[in-house]
């Protein structure tokens, strides 16, 4: 009995220890845990709460775009892109305060659409926020100083993919960016006549076959110029010629081909004359040899000349003679052959040895905010909008109907579209040429192949010329 109650007290003594260290430590946490209010009106709060930052705010600002083409209906909704893309577009304007829109066309392309538009800008009234220009006509307005430099437009990544390098490069001088354009257009390629192909025992599938493979060269379009151009009623006078079309077009086309032009950029953005070039020599000489080779469908005599011969020779046939092929831009399919009812083809224009590889012939429009009060101080908005418009939705960035509603129905033959047209406008590398920027820079050199200069001949003639405008175009920038 003794014994069970010293136990029991042994146990009493240890569990009041037991408590009275955990009272302790009990104790001990509380005041650690329990600052003065001295200490907790100077205590630090350790986790940092980041504010959501407010939509930015364009204040209603009204931004649109200019062009001699927007009709009624431009955002209609026909398919599921573009009912993805205006509701993106809808709710960016909803979020952030602008009301973004295209304007319907007043003018159609030509002069009187490029002296409204200078005139407009002039009287600080623009036709559009920004305004869209085909590039032959930039050189007039960008000399006047009625171009935005916008590179520091702090909204604008000018390295994304989506601007067109070519065009940014162009358009860039001394740093400062004058215009710009999103992707890239399909433009000059070669139609072929199927039913020509056929008549002289060639498979109309040749031009795609060799385009496919990576063989569509200068090489190979020789070759089937050879098979194409033919005395058909042995008379000793041809009557079917491979190819036609306009002079610059075609030299251009060989020119950029092969990865280069008679103005070249340097790396300041300032006009260099490119004449010294072997690519350029070498292509002004495969437009000569197209025509010493009696492959290229002179120009009809002056009793019977008319301007668009070309045209008519390709559509059905010139006093008789008909041509296989036009080097043309892809625009003039459905304005131009589908009336003629010809069953056509259409690839990229062959590439020459000194890229070994398709090229993207580039001729594209160019877009600018206009250089007056009216847009100077709202620039930025004005490209922060833009870029919501030339934003693809969430999910549509690999949807061929981006850019296949454009050119599905021009075409009857799908491998135009599903091939050339993906080609130039999404594969492909792209050259345009800088002489864009020139005032009064002349087409008119390149008829002289056909009518007997050598191609040293013709760059002999014209240095002198073109090294006076980059010149004079230089000075003004520096």
């Amino acid at each position: 009995m003794k014994n069970a109650k010293k136990v029991i007290l042994s146990l009493s003594v240890v569990a009041c220890m037991f408590a009275a260290i955990a009272c302790g430590k009990k104790d001990e946490k509380k005041t650690e845990a329990t600052p003065t209010p001295t200490q907790a009106a100077t205590q630090q709060v350790t986790e940092q709460v980041t504010p959501t930052e407010a939509p930015r705010d364009l204040k209603g600002l009204e931004v649109t775009i200019y062009d001699w083409w927007t009709a009624e209906g431009w955002d209609d909704e026909t398919n599921a892109y573009q009912t993805a893309f205006f509701d993106m577009l809808h709710q960016a304007e909803k979020d952030h305060n602008f009301k973004f829109s295209r304007v319907i066309a007043e003018f159609g392309w030509g002069n009187e659409y490029q002296e409204a538009v200078a005139l407009s800008i002039t009287d600080n009234n623009p036709k559009g926020s920004i305004i869209t220009l085909d590039n032959r006509w930039v050189a007039a307005l960008l000399s006047n100083g009625q171009f935005l430099d916008v590179s520091k437009c702090p909204s604008v990544d000018w390295n994304d993919s989506k601007w067109n390098y070519e065009v940014k490069k162009i358009m860039t001088v001394n740093g400062g960016i004058y215009g710009f354009a999103v992707g890239c257009e399909a433009r000059t390629g070669v139609f072929f006549n199927k039913d020509i192909f056929k008549t002289l025992g060639v498979d109309a599938n040749t031009p795609y076959d060799l385009q496919k493979e990576g063989k569509w060269s200068w090489d190979e379009f020789k070759k089937l110029c050879a098979k194409l151009t033919k005395d058909t009623d042995n008379d000793g006078v041809t009557d079917i010629y491979a190819v036609a079309g306009q002079d610059y077009l075609v030299t251009y086309g060989a020119l950029q081909s092969n990865g280069t032009f008679v103005i070249d950029k340097d790396a300041n953005g300032f006009l260099k004359v490119n004449a010294d070039d072997p690519n350029v020599l070498a292509a002004l000489n495969f437009v000569r040899e197209l025509h010493d080779d009696g492959y290229f469908m002179p120009t009809p005599g002056e009793d019977v000349w008319q301007w668009d011969w070309f045209k008519t020779a390709f559509n059905g046939g010139f006093n008789g003679v008909k041509t296989a092929m036009r080097i043309e831009e892809e625009w003039v399919d459905t304005a131009e052959l589908a009336p003629a009812g010809i069953d056509f083809g259409y690839v990229c224009y062959p590439y020459g040895p000194a890229v070994g590889k398709q090229v993207s012939i580039c001729r594209e429009n160019i877009l600018f905010v206009p250089s007056c009060e009216k847009t100077k101080s709202v620039a930025d908005d004005i490209m922060y909008a833009y870029n919501w418009y030339t934003t693809v939705p969430e999910g549509f960035e690999d949807d061929d109907a981006r850019w296949k509603a454009a050119y599905q129905s021009k075409f009857e033959d799908q491998r135009a579209v599903d091939e050339t047209i993906r080609l130039m406008c999404h594969d492909l590398p792209y050259y345009m040429y800088a002489a864009t920027v020139i005032p009064n820079f002349s087409d008119g050199w390149t008829g002289e192949l056909e009518r007997g200069s050598t191609a040293q001949q013709v760059l002999e003639a014209h240095i002198s010329e073109w090294q006076t405008q980059c010149d004079e175009f230089n000075a003004a920038y520096k």
